[in-house]
């Protein structure tokens, strides 16, 4: 009898002491909780009233106008060239699914992309140290530069993303220990190439940054996968100026944001050039 009265009153603590325990969440930890809590006031801040205090800018629905009129079916005759193949694409794509859809809907993927440039510091960790990164990631959610950046119907915020994802696949020294994140870094490029005009811009740095890391020794032996990676580029680059081939008429917006990059330099159509 005693031996049975021992057995419970050890069970019983044992079920005490359980529910008295914190509930563990697998693979939650402080920095993975400060990411997903700056993400979430970043996304907060840069959605609220997005088409409400502000209307489209004469460059905003420069590159909003044409996505329109084609979701809508709307024929004008002459009209603006987009310069960002990829928000066109997703601009497009969006009105069609709102029927008409609105200056929110239109600016509602950049700031998407500036919502998750939040946590593109989590891939230079190692770089920057954990602590530093985090740091960095709450000033990309509260920025006030990048929080009016994103709330632009302009492709820039996706370049800039895409870029620093670009720069951080770079470091990576093993292609082929590791073949997955470079097809991930390949189909990126494509997106970057796809953005518009910053991204033609912003290569110098890209390219110095293949040079530091020795691009020849980030470039798989394989044949094989040299060619995957080539063509994950490609098609992604080609898939996000044309919404899978929805319109390939999206090809035409990769020289034009190309154009507008070179004009912005050199000069052109009366503005001054970035040389001035």
């Amino acid at each position: 009898m005693n031996e049975n009265m021992a057995v419970q009153i050890e069970s019983a603590r044992t079920a005490q002491a359980s529910a008295a325990a914190p509930v563990a969440w697998p693979g939650l930890t402080l920095e993975r909780a400060g990411y997903g809590i700056f993400f979430l006031i970043g996304l907060v801040v840069r959605l609220l009233g997005l088409g409400q205090f502000q209307p489209l800018s004469p460059w905003e629905a420069a590159q909003a106008w044409p996505a329109w009129l084609d979701a809508m079916a709307v024929d004008v005759g002459v009209r603006t060239q987009p310069d960002s193949a990829l928000l066109y694409t997703l601009q497009r794509f969006v009105f069609w699914l709102t029927d008409g859809g609105s200056d929110a809907w239109a600016r509602f993927f950049p700031a998407l992309a500036g919502t998750g440039l939040i946590l593109v510091p989590w891939l230079f960790r190692r770089q920057l140290g954990r602590g530093a990164a985090l740091a960095i990631a709450f000033l990309l959610a509260v920025d006030p530069w990048l929080l009016a950046f994103s709330r632009m119907g302009d492709g820039g915020v996706f370049a800039v993303a895409t870029a620093l994802i670009v720069l951080a696949g770079l470091t990576e020294a093993n292609p082929d220990a590791n073949p997955g994140r470079f097809r991930w870094l390949a189909a990126t490029v494509g997106l970057y190439l796809a953005s518009g005009p910053v991204a033609w811009l912003l290569l110098p740095p890209i390219l110095a940054g293949a040079i530091l890391f020795r691009v020849d020794r980030l470039w798989p032996a394989d044949r094989v996968e040299q060619s995957r990676l080539a063509g994950l580029a490609g098609g992604t680059l080609l898939l996000a100026a044309t919404g899978l081939f929805a319109h390939v008429d999206g090809l035409a917006h990769l020289s034009t944001g190309m154009t507008v990059a070179v004009e912005s330099v050199f000069g052109g159509a009366g503005a001054y050039p970035l040389s001035w």
